[in-house]
């Protein structure tokens, strides 16, 4: 009987050690990198992409189209290459993504989750804002209020778990990160300066 005891409670501390390691999802080994999480809790990565920021007020060479830029039709956005990024989701709001920051950081700061606007054959589109006489007056990208909603889980101290709120439809993705050692800000765009990316593709 003792000895039927012994094994059975030996039972039952593998399957809670198996279960344990089954549901742990390991941190990433860089701080401020966005991951995807497959099914088994292995990590992969997103497609880091530098996206070039860009306006219509400027040619190839650099001279100011002064009239566009004075008529409110200067429109900036971010570009990145290629159609469709290399990492597929299913766009479930099962997909889980993960992220190690700081743990005196605030990831509802740092972390957001945007649509790219327009699909080319060369490049994906974010339309970042339309600006009168140096004043941005469209920047519409830029708030909370149209960023796709994401839920965060904390795992352990400066690590959380990714997912978004609903499903998301067929097209192009990318989270941003804010803050001085994160990406940068999204306000970067209007000065000039690049945005890291992190990309994904659901349904294509």
């Amino acid at each position: 009987m003792r000895h039927a005891t012994t094994l059975l409670t030996a039972i039952i501390l593998a399957v809670f050690v198996i279960t344990s390691n089954a549901q742990s999802i390991p941190a990433p080994d860089f701080q401020y990198k966005i991951m995807g999480v497959k099914e088994d809790n292995t990590l992969f990565s997103l497609d880091k992409t530098m996206m070039a920021v860009k306006d219509n007020a400027h040619s190839l060479f650099g001279s100011v189209n002064t009239v566009r830029a004075l008529s409110g039709k200067t429109k900036v956005y971010m570009t990145a290459e290629g159609a469709h990024a290399k990492v597929v989701q299913t766009g479930k709001a099962t997909d889980k993504y993960i992220i190690s920051i700081p743990p005196n950081e605030d990831p509802e700061d740092l972390i957001e989750l945007f649509a790219f606007d327009e699909i080319k054959k060369k490049e994906r589109i974010f339309d970042y804002a339309h600006i009168t006489l140096g004043v941005a007056v469209n920047n519409k990208k830029a708030s909370e209020d149209n960023s796709i909603p994401i839920v965060l889980k904390k795992q352990s101290d400066g690590v959380y778990v990714i997912t978004t709120k609903e499903p998301l439809a067929e097209g192009e993705y990318f989270f941003k990160i804010n803050g001085a050692k994160g990406t940068g800000k999204m306000s970067d765009a209007a000065n000039g300066n690049s945005i890291t990316a992190f990309c994904f593709s659901v349904g294509s």
